[in-house]
């Protein structure tokens, strides 16, 4: 029974190798609680809504093509679009078509100034402030573009955007940046989604550990994983995470 049970595994793992090699993956899936599985990550708008949030002003930082299952988590959230890239306006303007928001089209950081982003021709979303290491290059090289960069509290202190904030950011490097530039906006809000490396991929950005400590002492923890990603190695490059206001 022994010998039996061992060489069923090795064939089993011999088969599970194979297909992942073709990209799939075959997993016995127990029933869950709430339809959410253990070991499985997830980045849907029912997903993020049974969190519970309930934000006045839905804030996106970095919209690229649109993050699309957050707008529709919140509804009737006031939804403002920060993107620096004239590429995806008219994207952006579509989104606020169909709801009340607004575009604001600049950079954020850590303080004003005007600064250069590296633009990605193939793959526009990809671009950055920062040059990417080794572990992610590709594509036609990237084109110096000057852009204006401001700051959260700024913007706030400008617009006089009503709170509860949630606050998303995926920003390519400049996620610490921006959450330095933002002191009296978070104290107003109750969630933070962000893109965050473990891997260095970014040389001269932050940390993971810088990221997650300066978030703890704004008043914040962590409170979810909605994506992995992984690199050709299998490490994993970065996740989105997601924190909430600590309660006292």
């Amino acid at each position: 029974m022994l010998v039996s049970s061992v060489v069923s595994r090795r064939f089993r793992n011999t088969v599970h190798r194979k297909l992942l090699e073709y990209g799939w993956l075959v997993m016995k899936v127990d029933p869950a609680p709430m339809g959410w599985r253990n070991a499985q990550a997830y980045w849907n708008a029912a997903y993020i809504k049974r969190l519970g949030f309930r934000p006045t002003t839905l804030v996106d930082v970095g919209v690229g093509n649109g993050t699309f299952d957050l707008y529709e988590a919140f509804p009737d959230s006031y939804l403002v679009l920060i993107e620096p890239l004239q590429e995806f306006f008219e994207g952006a303007r579509t989104v606020l078509a169909g709801r009340e928001g607004t575009l604001v089209p600049t950079a954020l950081g850590s303080c004003e100034e005007r600064r250069t982003i590296l633009v990605e021709p193939e793959w526009t979303e990809r671009s950055s402030f920062f040059a990417r290491n080794e572990l992610e290059e590709m594509g036609a090289a990237a084109a110096p573009r000057d852009v204006p960069v401001t700051t959260l509290d700024a913007l706030l202190k400008k617009h006089n955007w009503r709170p509860p904030f949630g606050l998303k950011i995926d920003t390519e490097g400049a996620e610490l940046e921006i959450v330095r530039g933002a002191r009296e906006f978070l104290k107003r809000t109750d969630f933070l989604i962000a893109e965050i490396s473990l891997l260095e991929r970014f040389p001269g950005s932050y940390s993971f550990a810088e990221f997650v400590r300066t978030l703890d002492d704004a008043g914040f923890q962590l409170c979810d994983i909605l994506d992995i990603a992984r690199a050709s190695s299998s490490e994993v490059m970065f996740v989105d995470l997601v924190f909430r206001r600590k309660t006292r």
